[in-house]
Parts: structure tokens; C-alpha cells; sequence
């Protein structure tokens, strides 16, 4: 019994010393994203935006939220950036009336020890449809990064 809870702790740890602390996404969604314990200005500079990879299930959470933005911009539905918080990520979203639907202007910014990093989620000026589009993509590719991060190593 004893060996068998040893094992267990032992493995668990392997598991916690093994995941990366940074989860880097691309930010035009084609490249896979990297899983590191630094930030470089490479990385920034190469088009990669930092998050904790601790904050991947929130993102994926908060971003789900905007996958039918077409029809919150039919019901003028007003977004509160309080409720899309974490401690290492924040949501600015301003609600722009227009005369068929709001709009929404969303930036995701990311704190990290290395400094704060902002994504431009939703851009009034493109429209509803391509916002829709984008948003969808980058929910897609979150998902993904969150199914690599679980890969097992080889």
C-alpha cells in the first residue's frame, strides 16, 4: 500500500514538474503553439502571445462565450469585463450600438512576470461576420493547444 501511494505522488509530481509554465499562441492561428517556462522578445516579436498555461481552460471558457456573437449583437447583449476575469487575464469589451445590433470591440490582455500582452479578439470595423469567423478559429485553435498540452511525451 505504502509503495502504491509512493508511486502515485511520485508520478503526480512528474506530471506538475513536466507542464511548461507558458503557453505561447500564435496570433494568426497556423502555427502550433509552444509550451515554455520563458518568454523571449523572439517569441513576441515572431507574432506569439503569452499566456499562463494554468489560464488555457479559463480562455477557452471566456472565448466560448463570443462563438455566437452574431445573434448577443442581434439581442444588444451587453457584455460586463468583470465577469471576464482571471488573475493573469482581463477582457476589455466596449458594446457599440448600431441600428441592426451592437458591435464589440474585445481585447484580451494577458499579465504575465515578463509584462502585459494584449489580443485583439473582436474589431468593431470588421463586421460581424468576419469577427464571428475569427473568433471561432481562435476557440478551435485554443482547444487544440489545450489537447497538446495533455499529450503525453514520448
Amino acid at each position: 500500500m505504502k509503495k502504491l501511494l509512493l508511486f502515485s505522488l511520485l508520478l503526480s509530481s512528474l506530471n506538475v514538474i513536466g507542464q511548461k509554465k507558458y503557453t505561447l499562441l500564435e496570433r494568426g492561428w497556423h502555427r502550433e503553439p509552444l509550451f515554455t517556462d520563458s518568454i523571449t522578445k523572439e517569441n513576441i516579436k515572431t507574432g506569439y502571445w503569452p499566456v499562463y498555461t494554468s489560464d488555457l481552460d479559463s480562455l477557452l471558457k471566456f472565448v466560448g462565450t463570443f462563438r455566437k456573437l452574431n445573434r448577443h449583437s442581434l439581442n444588444r447583449t451587453y457584455f460586463s469585463n468583470d465577469d471576464f476575469k482571471t488573475s493573469n487575464l482581463s477582457f476589455d469589451i466596449t458594446n457599440i450600438r448600431h441600428a441592426y445590433g451592437d458591435m464589440y470591440n474585445i481585447d484580451i490582455t494577458s499579465s504575465t512576470e515578463s509584462g502585459t500582452y494584449k489580443l485583439r479578439l473582436a474589431n468593431e470595423a470588421d463586421g460581424i461576420y468576419t469577427t464571428q469567423d475569427f473568433i471561432n478559429d481562435f476557440y478551435s485553435y485554443i482547444k487544440k493547444a489545450i489537447k497538446s498540452k495533455d499529450k503525453p511525451k514520448k
